[in-house]
């Protein structure tokens, strides 16, 4: 596969990525010294995401927290709940 083929052809993917890592560092590091906020290791650099597909997002925090995701330009927003 040439290299101009191979870069069309994931170029919808990298945006998506590179935010989702940028948060996900401004998680972990940005707000660790009030924030309990813990998101699973499989959430990271170069992780792959399939196209079309919902992109289920977990972690832990206290309950009742507002959470909230982005990817893209698309924003989600939660609240922490306890899982017995």
């Amino acid at each position: 596969m040439s290299r101009r083929r191979f870069h069309t052809r994931y170029r919808s993917l990298i945006r998506p990525i590179i935010l989702l890592t940028i948060f996900a560092t401004f998680v972990a590091c940005g707000n660790s010294l009030h924030a309990e906020l813990k998101i699973p290791s499989i959430l990271s650099d170069h992780m792959v995401l399939q196209r079309d597909q919902p992109v289920p997002i977990w972690g832990w925090d206290t309950p009742g927290k507002t959470v909230s995701v982005t990817i893209g330009d698309l924003t989600q927003i939660g609240t922490a709940v306890q899982i017995l």
